[in-house]
């Protein structure tokens, strides 16, 4: 965890398309199975701008929040059907009280 954010912080998130999917799904991964919130709290406007750039799906993004969401309050977000995965996002970041920029 330590050398993945050691290198967020002086590379930024690394792109699939210059790196290769191991390099750019290793941060996510890294960050996602840790098994505290101050690691996912620290590191999460890391995940956004890849988010916003392409360089992180939507899916994994939303696991991680997911997940993030569960640690925080032990239990899933409870959402109406149907929305899309950016009403998820936004939920998420609002519910868990995330700085975006």
């Amino acid at each position: 965890l330590l050398k993945i954010e050691c290198y967020l912080n002086e590379f930024g998130y690394p792109s699939e398309s210059k790196f290769g999917s191991n390099a750019n799904s290793a941060p996510w991964s890294v960050i996602h199975h840790s098994m505290n919130v101050e690691p996912r709290k620290r590191n999460f406007p890391y995940l956004y701008e890849a988010y916003k750039k392409g360089d992180l799906s939507g899916s994994r993004f939303t696991m991680y929040l997911g997940r993030y969401h569960r640690m925080m309050f032990g239990e899933r977000l409870k959402m109406e059907n149907p929305y899309r995965e950016e009403d998820e996002i936004r939920a998420y970041i609002e519910k868990l009280k995330l700085k975006i920029n």
